[in-house]
């Protein structure tokens, strides 16, 4: 079984990618992202996770065209 999931670039779907099920741990559907200046454009803050604060990146920029 595979976790099939879409980037999207603006209105249509860039890439359509997949992970083998096994590999995944959680799937986070509702948390709320802290915007940080002065970071990297694939950053786009951080959220809290259970008390743990964990980066959130983006990689939309990775595939502009």
């Amino acid at each position: 079984d595979y976790l099939i999931f879409m980037v999207h670039d603006g209105d249509s779907v860039a890439l359509k990618l997949g992970v083998d099920a096994y590999n995944v741990e959680e799937i986070l559907n509702d948390y709320s992202i802290t915007y940080l200046p002065m970071v990297p454009g694939y950053v786009r803050g951080i959220f809290n996770m259970r008390g743990q604060i964990l980066p959130a990146g983006s990689y939309e920029s990775d595939y502009e065209r």
